[in-house]
């Protein structure tokens, strides 16, 4: 075998049985689907989880604080992806995080993805290029992106699914099933944009 080919060596097992109750209101305490394996590569001991989107992991909530329900619209039971190195406390599989950490809400079999209170899910929608004389111009100077998913008050915002909206610079970009998405509070779409 190559020193560059992956040989699996072992399994964390991952035994906490523990009941945490969250202490503090913005937490969240979570408990991970995927159990840890190690390989070893040239030499080098790796958790498995270094092979994907290790930003990105699949939790079951087990408790949460007040604020942190109340700010997303989570409560325990609920399956939720969230950044796997933002945690205050870990012992795999057993995570506490900020709520802000939460990405978004799905469920065990992916069969939906679903925004937290307050926030949309844009997608890049493709630019437009005109070809005049064999040159290739882009005649959309700015990105702009159409709302997939959006979880906020109908009262309070009249943006809604289908909606094309301005994509700044300064969001979260996700890629989840193969598809890549923006995330926006609500609140930092800077521009909807209108037929003329």
């Amino acid at each position: 075998m190559s020193i560059y080919e992956p040989e699996t060596v072992g399994q964390m097992d991952g035994v906490f049985d523990e009941k945490i109750r969250v202490g503090s209101k913005d937490k969240a305490v979570l408990r991970a689907f995927v159990k840890n394996t190690e390989r070893i590569v040239g030499g080098i001991y790796l958790l498995e989880k270094f092979d994907i989107n290790m930003r990105m992991n699949k939790y079951e909530i087990t408790s949460i604080g007040t604020e942190a329900s109340e700010k997303t619209g989570l409560k325990a039971g609920d399956v939720v992806c969230a950044d796997a190195l933002a945690r205050y406390y870990d012992t795999f599989p057993v995570s506490v995080i900020k709520y802000d950490s939460i990405i978004f809400k799905t469920d065990k079999d992916d069969t939906f993805i679903e925004p937290l209170i307050g926030q949309a899910f844009v997608e890049l929608d493709e630019l437009k290029e005109d070809n005049k004389n064999g040159i290739v111009v882009m005649t959309d100077l700015l990105p702009v992106g159409t709302i997939t998913h959006i979880n906020v008050d109908s009262k309070k915002c009249d943006l809604k699914v289908g909606d094309k909206v301005l994509i700044t610079s300064d969001n979260d970009v996700v890629i989840y099933k193969g598809k890549k998405f923006y995330i926006f509070k609500y609140t930092d779409i800077v521009a909807k944009v209108e037929e003329v």
